[in-house]
């Protein structure tokens, strides 16, 4: 099964946030998505708008509208949902999802969690009553880790994030192997059982081989960290200025090394268009 043959029929670009907030927009169109939804597009389900100062749209209009353009997508289909309401200034849409009663920054954050779980659920139950739940793969992940990081010291801990891939021929458990954002798309592959050329930095988390070469490429500002299971190291491109405690020299060397071949031949790759050639498009 070739690329071609593989091209999805719907692409859809939904986001909580304002049409054209963090020039989202732009993106899904240069990224070959066909439709896009900012909170301009659509509708309110929930009894009281989302005020406008606070930006966009709440999660549960966002997945519900999602769910009508994928019901009605012939398949195969791609969509993408980015939401909002688990970003400051941490608003739910009523009571009903004020779990935590501190007051509390955190207490919010965690009631906007409850919602947005909640949001996810309506948007699960739809898909199982809409028809096209068992045989969607669905992702589940986070763009960056929330602000009340525990252990910020220790360098793992600003980027641990969550991942949940739903769907066929996902076993049901928990794997705690290192990988990051850019392993998705090579793992979709992977369980679409498309062999199909791709070039990126990632590596399917259902590959089993090498699994001491797993790692973490990560950027903080003018820092970058090379984190693998139990290890870290950090660089800005001058020196190393931090490693895990107890890492060994040699071993701290041979990650450092590693971080900056990957840092090269990503910077030579996008500035050469080595990821996907002109010819190729």
């Amino acid at each position: 099964m070739s690329w071609r043959r593989v091209r999805t029929t719907r692409r859809s670009f939904l986001q909580s946030s304002d049409h054209g907030s963090f020039h989202f927009d732009s993106i899904a169109a240069r990224a070959g998505f066909k439709e896009y939804r900012g909170a301009e597009e659509i509708p309110n389900l929930h009894e009281h708008p989302k005020q406008a100062k606070t930006g966009g749209t709440w999660d549960h209009n966002t997945f519900q509208e999602a769910n009508k353009l994928f019901a009605s997508a012939q398949k195969p289909f791609l969509g993408f949902i980015f939401t909002s309401t688990t970003h400051t200034p941490w608003i739910i849409p009523d009571a009903r999802w004020n779990k935590y009663t501190s007051g509390s920054d955190r207490d919010k954050f965690l009631n906007t969690l409850f919602y947005a779980d909640w949001a996810l659920g309506q948007l699960m139950d739809a898909a199982k009553r809409d028809g096209y739940f068992d045989d969607t793969i669905f992702v589940i992940t986070a763009d960056h880790a929330n602000e009340f990081v525990e252990q910020a010291e220790h360098v793992p801990n600003q980027f641990h994030i969550p991942l949940l891939i739903i769907g066929p021929g996902v076993k049901a458990g928990i794997d705690e192997r290192t990988g990051s954002q850019v392993d998705i798309i090579p793992t979709l592959i992977d369980l679409c059982g498309w062999p199909t050329p791709y070039a990126g930095l990632g590596r399917s988390l259902l590959d089993d081989t090498r699994m001491e070469d797993r790692a973490a490429f990560t950027v903080r500002g003018d820092v970058m960290d090379w984190i693998s299971k139990g290890e870290w190291v950090s660089h800005n491109l001058d020196k190393r200025i931090g490693s895990s405690p107890t890492l060994p020299d040699a071993r701290a060397t041979q990650m450092q090394e590693k971080l900056l071949a990957t840092y090269q031949t990503t910077i030579k790759s996008q500035l050469n268009n080595r990821f996907l050639p002109n010819a190729a498009r």
